[in-house]
């Protein structure tokens, strides 16, 4: 039970939901997940997302890195101190992130802002020793596989999307906030039911 509480392995089409105070600043571990939703609702000390095919991935504020590897088709949303991916394919990332995002070997890779709020979101920022005033350097991202001339770019910058406000089916935290404009996040979306999982085709 406690070991399952810090990962999220093997599943296909299942939603994932750990609200704030679950992680509390422990690692946590998404791997060979295939259309599933996961929510990590709080902050954490370090994430991996291994393996993983057509799921939706939202991390809170991480103090360390957040390193994506051999996924296909994700959606990742993120606020950490470094964001890492290698092997990608065809993914989008919406992050906060204080230092460069580095890319290798991906392709198709979609990048753009973090525009997520929940409950305690500025909460998770300051247990992540994260300073939501730094600049979010999200489009400064380092290639370590540059194309070659002529070829095709590995990434482009992600279409804006709305504000996505979640929220624990057992909403005993708040309203959903986000630090980092100052407004207040409206029209909280609960987090979708198991049957709901499954992210709408591309």
């Amino acid at each position: 039970e406690q070991r399952r509480r810090y990962t999220a392995i093997g599943l296909t089409d299942q939603t994932v939901v750990r609200a704030p105070g679950q992680i509390d600043g422990q690692q946590f571990i998404v791997d060979n997940c295939k259309d599933c939703v996961v929510h990590v609702l709080d902050h954490c000390a370090q994430v991996t997302i291994d393996d993983c095919v057509g799921c939706t991935i939202v991390i809170g504020p991480c103090a360390d890195s957040v390193f994506a590897r051999d996924c296909r088709d994700c959606t990742f949303h993120a606020v950490c101190q470094q964001w890492r991916t290698r092997d990608c394919a065809d993914c989008r990332l919406y992050v906060w992130v204080p230092n460069e995002p580095v890319i290798e070997g991906c392709s198709g890779m979609e990048i753009g802002a973090w525009n997520v709020a929940y409950p305690r979101l500025r909460a998770h920022f300051q247990s992540a020793d994260l300073d939501p005033a730094r600049e979010n350097r999200w489009q400064d991202v380092y290639n370590f596989t540059p194309p070659s001339p002529g070829g095709e770019a590995h990434w482009r910058p992600a279409s804006p999307l709305e504000r996505l406000c979640l929220e624990p089916e057992d909403n005993t935290f708040g309203a959903p906030e986000t630090p980092l404009d100052g407004a207040a996040a409206s029209a909280p979306k609960p987090v979708p039911k198991k049957a709901a999982a499954k992210p709408a085709a591309a």
